[in-house]
């Protein structure tokens, strides 16, 4: 069986074509993944947010002597929603990478710091200082990692050229 040069030729261009088709697979899996971390982050923040809220609001019940009732409420949905805060940074762990996780951890521990005080009462003004300063950490390592101020130069300037293109 001889081979032809048509031939030899449709079989670089096979294995190119199955080449660039792996690749394409793996940068869709890639960009897969990126899309579903941006997700996660984008949750996690804003559930942090909320839970910052009702700390603060559960500290101004306590600050003010509400009503015990109110108090009770407010601490059970606050103690509810750091269980399920917690549990949903475990569902989604396997997504996130090592720079993140280390400051996502740091805040999870000072999450169940502030639960154990919580549930003792004994929770204050600087628990919360120091939860929104690991907060902003988490916030930071998040923000390189998508590189949001390196996209946010590359949109300034695009718009920029837009704009100086029109006139």
């Amino acid at each position: 069986y001889s081979l032809s040069i048509s031939d030899i030729v449709a079989l670089i261009l096979s294995g190119i074509a199955i080449y660039v088709s792996f690749k394409n697979r793996r940068n869709n899996l890639r960009e897969n993944i990126y899309n579903r971390q941006l997700d996660i982050f984008q949750k996690m923040m804003g559930e942090l947010i909320d839970l910052e809220d009702l700390i603060r609001e559960f500290l101004l019940k306590i600050k003010l002597e509400e009503d015990e009732n109110q108090i009770k409420k407010t601490r059970e949905k606050l103690l509810d929603d750091i269980e399920s805060f917690q549990i949903d940074g475990f569902k989604h762990a396997i997504l996130i990478p090592d720079e993140m996780d280390i400051q996502k951890h740091e805040v999870f521990k000072k999450i169940s710091e502030i639960s154990r005080k919580i549930i003792s009462y004994s929770l204050e003004e600087k628990d919360l200082d120091v939860l929104e300063d690991k907060i902003f950490d988490l916030e930071d390592a998040i923000r390189s990692f998508i590189g949001l101020e390196k996209l946010s130069r590359e949109n300034r300037k695009l718009v920029q050229e837009r704009l100086g293109g029109s006139k």
